[in-house]
C-alpha cells in the first residue's frame, strides 16, 4: 500500500509506509488547521454571563455579553458637573472631571497668589516654580546670588 499525504494527497512513494506528510509546508498546514479548528471550537464555548446565550464566533476573546443589551451600564454613565465651568455633561470615563480638554486645563492651572521672592509684590500665577513678579526681579536676584558667592555668603534675598 502507497503512502498518501495527508493535507494535499500526494504519493509518497518510495518512503516509509507511517509517514504522513511530504513536505514540511504540509505539516506547516496541518499545523494551522489543527490550532484554527481548536480556536474555534473554544469559542463556541463562550456563553454570555448575563443570559446564558452564545457569544458569536466573531465577537473578540475578550467579549463576555452576547450582546449591548445584556452588558451592565457603567457606574460612571449619567449625567455630571464640570468641575472648571459647572456645565452639565455625559463622563466617559470613570475619572472624568470636566466637560472639555479646555476645562480640564484650566482646572488643574489654577492662579494662586503668593509674593514675589525680591520685591515682595503680591504675584497671581498658576506655576508653582514662579518666585519672581518680572524678568527684573528674577536678574536681581541671580546678580545677588552671584555677588554671596564671590563673597563666600548663602542664603536667600534680602528684603
Amino acid at each position: 500500500m502507497r503512502a498518501l499525504c495527508v493535507v494535499c494527497g500526494a504519493d509518497m512513494w518510495p518512503c516509509r509506509p507511517n509517514k504522513m506528510f511530504c513536505s514540511a509546508a504540509c505539516i506547516e498546514t496541518d499545523r494551522r488547521q489543527t490550532e484554527t479548528t481548536a480556536r474555534i471550537e473554544e469559542l463556541a464555548k463562550r456563553k454570555c454571563l448575563r443570559c446564558g446565550a452564545p457569544i458569536p464566533l466573531t465577537a473578540t476573546r475578550r467579549r463576555r455579553y452576547c450582546s449591548t443589551a445584556c452588558e451592565p451600564p457603567p457606574y460612571y454613565a449619567g449625567s455630571r458637573e464640570c468641575a472648571w465651568c459647572g456645565q452639565e455633561f455625559r463622563a466617559v470615563g470613570k475619572d472624568q472631571r470636566c466637560c472639555s480638554i479646555s476645562c480640564g486645563a484650566k482646572s488643574r492651572r489654577r492662579a494662586e497668589s503668593r509674593p514675589c521672592k525680591v520685591c515682595g509684590i503680591e504675584i497671581e500665577t498658576p506655576l508653582p516654580e514662579q518666585i519672581y513678579c518680572s524678568p527684573r526681579c528674577n536678574q536681581r536676584a541671580y546678580r545677588e546670588r552671584k555677588r554671596r558667592a564671590r563673597a563666600g555668603l548663602s542664603g536667600e534675598f534680602p528684603r
